[in-house]
C-alpha cells in the first residue's frame, strides 16, 4: 500500500516527520504540534478498587497514583482519534473483514434458540407416537414457533442481502485497498462506519426476532414441558393401566389420595392418569415387583361423566384441600398449591366441553419437515464475508473441508436413505411401546436430520434432472406408506 503523498506533511509546520491523522477531522499533524491530555489511574489501599479521583468511590478512602496515560489530541478539532497514516491504512482491511464478520454474531442466538425448538418438536413426536396427550393446541404454537423462525431467516438474510450489494458498489473503486492513499483513508473509513452501523442494526433486530420466537417457545414449554415426565411415569405404569385405556392426557405422580368409594375407604399413594373418558388412580405398589399381590390391584376408574363437584379448601390445619366428588365415591387430596391447581386445571380442560384438538405423529412430521433451516442464514453470512474479503483482499476464503460424509452417486444416496429410514422406523417403535428414553430419542432424531441434510447435499451436488429424479424416486421424507409402517 502506498501510504506516501504529498499531503504527509504537519499542517502547522510543515515537518514530515512523525505525522499523525486525526480521523475525526483528517487534520495531519506532527507529535510536536498536537496538545497532550494527562489521564491517571488511582488506586485504593483499603479496598483494593481502580478509582479515577483521590477519594475511593467504593469506601471512600484516599488513593494514590499509579498510572499516568498522556493522551495526544488534534489541535483542530480536539478529538484524541490519532493515528500513523501508514498503520492506519494498513489495518483498514482487517478492521473492515472484522466487522463484516460480525454478520455472525447473533448465529450462536439463532442456533439456541432452534435447538428448543427441535427439542419441544421431537418431544412432541414421541408423545404422540406414545399416545401421550397432553395440553391440546401444542401443534399450533409448535407452527407458529416454525413460522417464526423461518420469517427471522428470510428477514436476516434479505438484509445481508442488501448490506451486501451497498458495499459492494462503496468499495467498487477500492481497487482492493491495493495503492490506497491517505486522502482515501477516509472515504473508506465512512464506509467501514456506515456498514458497521448497518450489520449493528440487522444484529439488533435479529435479537428482537430471536426473542419474541423465544418468548413464544417458552410459552409453550410452559404447555409441553411436561410431558417428558409424564412418558417417564407412563413408562413405568402403562402395563398396569386398565384394558381399554388408549389416549393419555397426562400422568401426575404418585400422590396421597383419601379414597372413599362404596365399602373402599382408605388413604394410599396412587398415580393420577386422566384419560380420554375416565381418570384412574392406581396405587404405585403396584411397582413393586416383590408383592405378588400388588399384581392383582387395578387402579380404580372414575368417569368424567360421573363427576359431581370438585372444590378447594385452604385451612390452617389441612392446609391445601381438594375434594372430588363423584357418583361413585370422594377423593380428597392434600398437597402444595402448585399440584392442586395443576390438578384442577386437567379437569377443567376436560370438563369443559370445548373440542379437544390434538394432532398425531403425522403433523408433527408435516411441521418438521416443513421447517425452518437453520444453516441458511449462516450460509449466507459467510458468503457475504466471502464476498467482502475477496474485495478487500482480492481473494476468496479458504473454507475447511467439510467433514460430512458426501456421497458421489445416487445409488449410495438410495441406500443411505433406506438405512436412515430403518434407524428412524425401530426408534419410533419404541417410543410407541415406551421404550426409549426421550433423551436419547431426541438425540436419534438429531441424528437423522442431519443426516438427511447431507444426502441433500449430496443431491445438489449431482445435478440438477439428477436431485428431481431422485427426489421423486425417493420421496425425501416419509410417504404415506412410510408414516403407515411406523405410526
Amino acid at each position: 500500500m502506498n501510504t506516501r503523498s504529498s499531503r504527509n506533511t504537519c499542517e502547522t509546520c510543515s515537518t514530515s516527520r512523525n505525522i499523525l491523522y486525526c480521523v475525526e477531522c483528517t487534520q495531519l499533524s506532527c507529535a510536536n504540534c498536537v496538545d497532550h491530555k494527562s489521564e491517571e489511574t488511582w488506586f485504593c489501599n483499603s479496598c483494593g478498587d481502580e478509582a479515577t479521583a483521590k477519594t475511593c468511590g467504593s469506601c471512600g478512602s484516599k488513593t494514590k497514583v499509579i498510572q499516568t496515560n498522556l493522551i495526544k489530541i488534534c489541535q483542530s478539532c480536539k478529538g484524541n482519534s490519532l493515528g500513523e497514516p501508514e498503520t492506519l491504512i494498513t489495518q483498514l482491511p482487517s478492521e473492515f473483514f472484522s466487522i463484516a464478520s460480525k454478520i455472525k454474531d447473533t448465529y450462536p442466538d439463532l442456533i439456541e434458540v432452534h435447538r428448543k425448538f427441535d427439542f419441544s418438536l421431537t418431544l412432541v413426536r414421541l408423545c404422540r407416537l406414545a399416545n401421550l396427550v397432553g395440553f391440546p393446541q401444542i401443534e399450533e404454537h409448535l407452527r407458529k414457533c416454525s413460522i417464526g423462525l423461518q420469517s427471522i431467516t428470510e428477514r436476516g438474510i434479505e438484509h445481508i442481502s442488501r448490506i451486501r450489494k451497498e458495499a459492494s458498489f462503496d468499495l467498487r473503486n477500492m481497487d482492493n485497498f491495493k495503492n490506497i492513499e491517505l486522502e482515501h483513508y477516509r472515504n473508506a473509513n465512512t464506509i467501514l462506519q456506515s456498514t458497521y452501523d448497518k450489520i449493528n442494526k440487522v444484529n439488533t433486530l435479529m435479537r428482537h426476532w430471536i426473542e419474541q420466537v423465544t418468548i413464544e417457545l417458552d410459552q409453550m414449554m410452559r404447555i409441553a414441558g411436561p410431558l417428558r415426565q409424564h412418558y417417564e411415569l407412563l413408562t413405568q405404569i402403562s402395563r398396569y393401566l386398565p384394558q381399554g385405556i388408549s389416549n393419555v392426557v397426562a400422568v401426575l405422580p404418585a400422590l396421597p389420595i383419601h379414597l372413599k368409594k362404596k365399602r373402599f375407604n382408605k388413604r394410599i399413594e396412587c398415580f393420577m392418569i386422566f384419560a380420554e373418558e375416565v381418570f384412574i388412580c392406581l396405587p404405585s405398589s403396584v411397582l413393586d415387583q416383590d408383592n405378588e399381590s400388588n399384581r392383582l390391584i387395578n387402579g380404580i376408574q372414575f368417569p368424567y361423566s360421573k363427576v359431581q363437584n370438585i372444590n378447594t379448601s385452604n385451612s390452617l390445619l389441612k392446609g391445601y384441600q381438594l375434594q372430588i366428588e363423584t357418583n361413585e365415591g370422594t377423593l380428597k387430596i392434600n398437597n402444595s398449591p402448585i399440584i392442586i391447581n395443576g390438578i384442577v386445571e386437567y379437569f377443567e380442560l376436560i370438563l369443559s366441553g370445548e373440542p379437544y384438538v390434538v394432532g398425531g405423529p403425522k403433523e408433527i412430521l408435516e411441521i418438521e419437515s416443513n421447517g425452518p433451516d437453520k444453516s441458511k442464514f449462516k450460509r449466507a453470512s459467510q458468503k457475504f464475508i466471502d464476498i467482502i474479503n475477496e474485495k478487500l483482499f482480492g481473494s476468496s476464503v479458504q473454507l475447511p473441508d467439510r467433514s460430512d460424509k458426501i456421497f458421489n452417486s445416487v445409488s449410495q444416496i438410495q441406500t443411505e436413505y433406506k438405512s436412515l429410514l430403518r434407524k428412524i422406523r425401530e426408534i419410533d417403535f419404541l417410543a410407541q411401546n415406551l421404550q426409549i428414553d426421550p433423551q436419547a430419542y431426541q438425540t436419534h432424531r438429531s441424528t437423522f436430520k442431519e443426516n438427511m441434510r447431507t444426502i441433500q447435499d449430496s443431491l445438489g451436488s449431482l445435478g440438477g434432472h439428477v436431485v428431481k429424479r431422485t427426489f421423486d424416486d425417493m420421496n425425501l421424507g416419509y410417504n404415506e406408506r412410510d408414516f403407515e409402517d411406523i405410526a
